[in-house]
């Protein structure tokens, strides 16, 4: 299994706070001189430790990893999980800011705002900063981003904003429901590149059944209208890999079951990468 090195870095877009990176590197990492291709994943206290993880199960990203890696699917790939803010995360993951309607005590919250300056981080501070530190492949067509509920929305948005940077979005969960019109709008203004594929994932037991707003179909629809906005603006069929899960719930334990099918298809891990 490969390791995981950490560090913390300031945010300049947003007045420089520290945030911690968690960056697993493959067993192969320190045999040699090999490059690799990058993985951006947000929500970094979520990804490796069970211990970490704020539903005290992670997405196991370094044992799925290094699965991969034993079966010979790849030499390795180096993923950069980012820690989320805390009490800011869904601020930073949205770009919109919106109400939240309907708190428990009739309040309610607004929400979002700094998620363009977030994506600003990701592309123009944290990737380069992440290419000069680690042998990694730099180009597009090497380069990942991926997040679950409000990091599906930052990580497609990111993908979205910076075509030229990231070839795929892995859109884990996707909480936008937020400002699903904004996004909406967001991509049919986009040029979309020929060459940027989406990995939609979704249960159909998000909402686990307990929310007044039925947020399992909430969501279901949500993904739905995801993809066929996609679909209408020109995006291949076959780039986008689109799926409901059944049963599936808002957590840790359904995203990390998909994680390998998200990092085989999103690499071509049935070709040499």
């Amino acid at each position: 299994m490969g390791r995981i090195d950490i560090f913390s870095t300031p945010i300049p877009q947003l007045g420089h706070r520290l945030r911690t990176v968690r960056v697993y590197l493959p067993a192969s990492y320190d045999e040699g001189d090999d490059t690799y291709p990058v993985l951006y994943l947000q929500d970094g206290q979520n990804l490796y430790d069970d211990a970490l993880s704020f539903s005290g199960h992670s997405w196991r990203v370094g044992q799925a990893m290094a699965e991969l890696e034993h079966a010979g699917a790849t030499r390795g790939i180096v993923v950069v999980g980012v820690d989320h803010g805390d009490k800011r995360r869904a601020d930073e993951y949205n770009p919109w800011k919106n109400y939240f309607f309907g708190q428990a005590d009739g309040s309610n919250l607004v929400m979002g705002g700094l998620g363009d300056a977030y994506a600003d981080f990701l592309a123009e501070t944290l990737k380069p900063l992440i290419d000069r530190r680690y042998r990694t492949r730099p180009g597009k067509q090497s380069t990942a981003i991926a997040g679950s509920s409000f990091g599906a929305v930052i990580s497609l948005y990111t993908a979205l904003k910076y075509a030229q940077t990231y070839a795929c979005a892995g859109v884990f969960s996707a909480a936008t429901w937020l400002a699903e019109a904004q996004m909406l709008d967001f991509i049919q203004t986009r040029r979309l590149p020929a060459a940027q594929r989406y990995f939609i994932h979704t249960g159909t037991r998000e909402g686990d059944g307990k929310s007044p707003a039925d947020f399992d179909n909430v969501y279901i629809q949500n993904a739905q209208n995801l993809r066929d906005t996609l679909l209408a603006c020109g995006v291949n069929a076959d780039d986008i890999h689109f799926a409901l899960h059944e049963g599936d719930h808002h957590h840790e334990k359904a995203w990390a079951r998909h994680f390998p099918t998200f990092v085989e298809w999103a690499f071509g891990l049935t070709h040499k990468l």
